[in-house]
């Protein structure tokens, strides 16, 4: 699943990767990246291609 430069929503991101919510998805993703998505697709966080 493909989230850089995309204009899904979180929801949608989380349905698509088998997540039941959103806030599941969100709680996932912190603790893997210590960061929210939102944070993380920011300048702040750039997403290293490969």
């Amino acid at each position: 699943m493909r989230l850089e430069g995309d204009s899904a929503s979180v929801s949608e991101a989380a349905f698509g990767a088998g997540y039941g919510s959103g806030s599941a998805f969100i709680a996932a993703f912190r603790r893997v990246h210590r960061v929210t998505p939102a944070r993380y697709f920011t300048a702040e966080y750039p997403v290293v291609a490969g």
